[in-house]
């Protein structure tokens, strides 16, 4: 039997023999042409749940999981299911919240939902009109679900920070309930492969961004993504901090 430093030198030796950029079209992140994400048993074999199918509830659930499955496009590298709709058209984001939260409802009639924890991802999150969000946030308090100390995260998508007032107005939602963490959508210092992906903004947001989230009292996480379809090594380099090259990077020197 091989042992694991060999494989993990030999997955390496591999992992170097390939440009990022020429990977077998089957390992590229192309939802247009296949979906790479592997679900067993598969949809086909499943089945509707029937009585007592169901796993039983643990006494308490402290976290939660809140997907908001609404963007303003397809980038080229997403294969989850969305509904693509216009920034200023987000009447169907309240309502889908409102679902959410009669969902929230049902399962606190089977266990204790004390929340300590959230997570809002996507989708795009920061779609979630502002008023809605604190009717949400709001209800899971009023019920006594989330708890008075509760932390939690929520992705932001770049264009997010176009409209600074509208900005600040859900941030400071956010930090009314507690929610401290927001995880921006980077990606990537290219402009180029921005626009070839679809994302729909520029690397040159984030100074100001990280200057309007610091002031606003936010904890900050950059999400990068590696393996694009037309990204070098050295594009990779490029937007991974290392502190050598922080010269090189379209972000404050703090990021």
């Amino acid at each position: 039997m091989t042992d694991a430093p060999s494989l993990i030198a030999a997955a390496d030796a591999l992992y170097d023999a390939h440009r990022l950029d020429e990977l077998p079209p089957a390992l590229r992140r192309n939802s247009l042409d296949y979906y790479y994400l592997s679900i067993y048993p598969s949809l086909a074999e499943m089945r509707p749940l029937g009585e007592g199918d169901a796993p039983p509830y643990p006494a308490t659930i402290h976290n939660a999981y809140i997907h908001i499955p609404f963007c303003s496009g397809v980038c080229d590298f997403c294969s989850y299911y969305l509904v693509a709709i216009s920034p200023r058209r987000r009447a169907a984001v309240a309502r889908y919240l409102e679902r959410v939260a009669a969902e929230f409802d049902h399962h606190a009639r089977h266990t204790t939902l004390h929340l300590t924890y959230l997570y809002f991802g996507g989708g795009t999150p920061s779609l979630i009109p502002p008023n809605a969000l604190e009717r949400f946030l709001a209800h899971l308090r009023d019920r006594g679900y989330l708890s008075p100390a509760a932390l939690g995260t929520l992705e932001l998508h770049p264009e997010f920070f176009a409209d600074e007032t509208a900005a600040v107005a859900f941030l400071r939602v956010l930090r009314r309930y507690g929610l401290s963490r927001v995880s921006v959508g980077y990606q990537a210092s290219d402009d180029d492969l921005l626009r070839a992906t679809k994302r729909r903004h520029d690397a040159g947001f984030l100074p100001g961004a990280m200057a309007l989230l610091r002031s606003e009292g936010f904890v900050v996480n950059l999400d990068l993504m590696y393996g694009l379809v037309g990204q070098s090594a050295d594009c990779l380099l490029y937007t991974s901090p290392s502190p050598r090259d922080r010269t090189r990077y379209r972000m404050p020197s703090s990021a």
